[in-house]
């Protein structure tokens, strides 16, 4: 995965993204990663290259048509339709979160208009980390298959600040609302992002400190 992520990046083609030999959490990471150097390098070029904008804008726009004909053209079996489905969710968000912050003339990687979103970066090392914020947590790279992502908008967003920024000081994070709004699911789709196993349980009475270490 590290070779095809070194491939991929400095190029900025699709092709390996769209291998279907290749594992859906992996192209996901790979796409993720691929989309935060092209807007980050965009940030960096932006005050001596007038043109970049237009240029990184034209190019996520091409990598969304892309996409989208992977999904309508592309192999029809369900688990390559979901990576597909998967691929387009990541890359909307991507060009979303650009326009964005075009809009409001955000002009440095630093600025919070671009540390708020979920941002995936690999080390000299490939070591891949997704940061969000100040907070920047290693990969887990846990096996977890092709599951459906979320869509991402400004309320999950807000959620993953949250939630984030608990757990990077080692604290709880308790989201709360109505029953059937996606707490669970933002939480999962979180913890998909970093390659890491969430586990579902429900809270009871008979659920006390052996049954949590069971658990753990």
């Amino acid at each position: 995965a590290r070779e095809q992520a070194e491939t991929i990046v400095p190029k900025g083609e699709l092709s390996l993204v769209l291998d279907s030999h290749l594992p859906s959490q992996v192209a996901v990471l790979m796409l993720q990663l691929l989309t935060t150097r092209t807007v980050e390098d965009c940030l960096h070029k932006m005050r001596t290259d007038k043109s970049i904008v237009l240029t990184t804008s034209k190019r996520l726009a091409g990598m969304l048509e892309e996409l989208v004909e992977a999904v309508t053209q592309g192999p029809t079996d369900a688990v390559h339709r979901m990576l597909s489905a998967n691929l387009v969710a990541v890359m909307m968000h991507g060009r979303e979160a650009f326009e964005e912050f075009t809009k409001n003339k955000v002009t440095s990687s630093r600025d919070f208009g671009w540390q708020r979103h979920p941002r995936v970066y690999m080390d000299g090392k490939g070591k891949c980390s997704v940061a969000i914020t100040d907070v920047n947590t290693p990969y887990g790279h846990e096996y977890l298959g092709v599951k459906t992502r979320l869509v991402i908008t400004p309320l999950t967003e807000r959620c993953y600040i949250s939630i984030v920024q608990a757990v990077g000081m080692y604290c709880a994070a308790a989201p709360m609302g109505q029953g059937g709004v996606g707490k669970t699911a933002t939480t999962k789709d979180l913890g998909h992002m970093m390659g890491r196993l969430v586990m579902v349980f429900n809270c009871s009475e008979q659920v006390d400190i052996r049954a949590m270490g069971k658990i753990m």
